[in-house]
């Protein structure tokens, strides 16, 4: 009798322990978000092309002329590689050198067209012809793997519209597979994009940042972009040039995770196309450091009951552009009044971890008795 008192006696404390607690309100912080104001960017000056158009982290932020279509010279290149790619052609696939490749390169090296000398016989790989394309832009090796694809040069068109429908491009009727043709034309967006598409190809992103070369049969060829060696961080893309287009360059660079893809189309000099593209390089990379929320930044702060509270803080870096605010999504009451990891602060499909201190134990058991009221009532857990 007296075991079966204790238990009633334990039953009844805790029930109304729990009719206590069960019509407390849970504890509810209030937020106070930080001011998002971020320094102004740099300015953009200087830049000499007539057209142009430069990304950052897969976002246009600036462009003149950025819609219009121009002619693409050898930049068209970069497509004819993917279709190429798309089509599976093995990179090791063996190809001899004919006469008449060796006599066309030849007439061309003698008119001063980018080419690939051959000699009649000789033995190349589809890697090796890629390699020649797209470093030093030689048209015969395009003309060459064109030859190879089903088709020839005009299946081969067929399949670079394809791939420039599905990239957006807006190709209009496409001439050659080197870009020789003025008829090869894109706008600044779609070069961009056509870039972009070729650094989430392992294949071709890994041939495009390189500065030189060696061929199967021993023969060393280097490329035409001299970004490679004049700006750190560079990853490729790919030069133009002739006298419809003038000169070009499509070309892309790295810090940490992110990526900036430019291109200057029309330029006056082979000189002035570098400049303008370090120039453009480095206003995205000072842009983006002047919209960067950087670790650690105070994102807000909570206020409890009683005058308690904690700073949130940023757990790494969070871009923020010009004008943009983010949203504190933090987690229920009891996991933020434990500390650490609170939530995350985000914008767009952009977000980070917040961090923050715990709180005074009351608060806590106060929240943790709230939320196990709340999961035994089956309401929702309050979230502040």
């Amino acid at each position: 009798m007296k075991a079966r008192s204790v238990v009633a006696a334990f039953v009844a404390v805790a029930a109304a322990i729990y009719a206590t607690v069960s019509v407390l309100p849970a504890p509810f912080p209030s937020v106070q978000s930080a001011d998002w104001s971020r320094p102004a960017p740099p300015p953009l000056s200087g830049v000499a092309a007539p057209a142009f158009a430069i990304s950052y982290d897969g976002r246009i932020i600036a462009g003149r002329k950025a819609n219009d279509l121009r002619p693409t010279a050898s930049t068209i290149k970069i497509l004819t590689a993917l279709a190429l790619l798309q089509e599976g052609l093995p990179l090791s696939r063996r190809i001899v050198v004919t006469a008449e490749d060796a006599a066309a390169a030849h007439e061309g090296l003698r008119l001063g067209h980018g080419e690939l000398p051959l000699v009649t016989g000789e033995t190349l790989t589809v890697r090796d012809l890629l390699l020649a394309m797209l470093l030093p832009s030689a048209d015969n090796a395009a003309d060459i793997l064109a030859a190879l694809s089903p088709g020839g040069a005009s299946g081969l068109l067929g399949r670079m519209q394809s791939v420039g429908a599905a990239l957006r491009l807006g190709l209009p009727a496409l001439g050659d597979p080197s870009g020789l043709s003025s008829l090869d034309q894109l706008s600044p967006e779609a070069e961009i994009r056509l870039g972009e598409a070729a650094l989430r190809n392992p294949t071709l992103a890994a041939i495009v940042r390189l500065r030189t070369a060696t061929l199967s049969q021993g023969q060393q060829i280097r490329s035409l972009n001299r970004l490679l060696w004049s700006y750190g961080g560079a990853i490729g893309i790919k030069t133009g040039q002739t006298v419809p287009a003038g000169y070009v360059l499509l070309f892309a660079a790295q810090r940490g995770k992110d990526v900036a893809v430019g291109v200057v189309m029309g330029e006056q000099s082979d000189a002035v196309r570098f400049e303008d593209a370090r120039r453009l390089l480095d206003w995205a990379f000072a842009r983006a450091r002047a919209e960067t929320l950087p670790a650690g930044q105070v994102a807000g702060r909570l206020i409890w009951p009683g005058g308690t509270s904690q700073v949130l803080r940023t757990a790494g870096p969070l871009f923020l552009p010009q004008g943009g605010k983010p949203a504190l999504n933090l987690s229920p009451a009891a996991a933020v009044a434990r500390g650490g990891t609170v939530g995350y602060l985000s914008i767009g499909a952009r977000r980070v971890a917040l961090e923050a201190p715990p709180v005074p134990t009351w608060i806590r058991l106060w929240s943790l008795v709230a939320s196990w009221s709340g999961r035994l009532s089956g309401t929702d857990l309050q979230r502040p």
